[in-house]
């Protein structure tokens, strides 16, 4: 295939997809090629015809989206509860938390010792990523 190829899908039975699926996978499924020439008008006349459905489409996938990320919202609202209850339980258990870097990094300088008491928001360590400087 080249830029620009026109691609036309068809309707198969289950059982002639997993057959075309298996040669394909294979390399033994030939593609059809028919030589045609692009219509702008026609094409124009392809997308009025579908607009209704297009349209249709577009609203529910917007739902669908909207659902999905509402419910990965709560989702996420609740790991960050749980986690802020995890490390809340750690610090008062004298253990500390977890210091996880932004991205794969060296330690450039640490900035506090062992055992230290630290605040949150204190910059505990800078790292050195691709010649940029990390405060964490």
């Amino acid at each position: 295939m080249r830029e620009f190829d026109q691609i036309e899908f068809y309707p198969v039975e289950q059982q002639e997809f997993d057959k075309i699926n298996e040669e394909f996978k294979a390399g033994r499924y030939r593609l059809e090629f028919e030589e045609t020439t692009f219509e702008p008008s026609e094409h124009s006349s392809f997308l009025s015809s579908i607009k209704a459905e297009t349209e249709a489409f577009i609203i529910k996938r917007n739902k669908a989206t909207k659902t999905v990320t509402d419910q990965e919202r709560v989702l996420l609202a609740e790991w960050r509860s749980q986690q802020s209850t995890e490390d809340a339980a750690a610090i008062g258990g004298g253990e500390g938390i977890e210091v996880v870097a932004p991205m794969p990094a060296s330690v450039w300088k640490i900035l506090v010792s062992e055992g230290e008491t630290v605040k949150e928001g204190q910059v505990l360590v800078i790292l050195e990523a691709m010649k940029m400087e990390i405060r964490e």
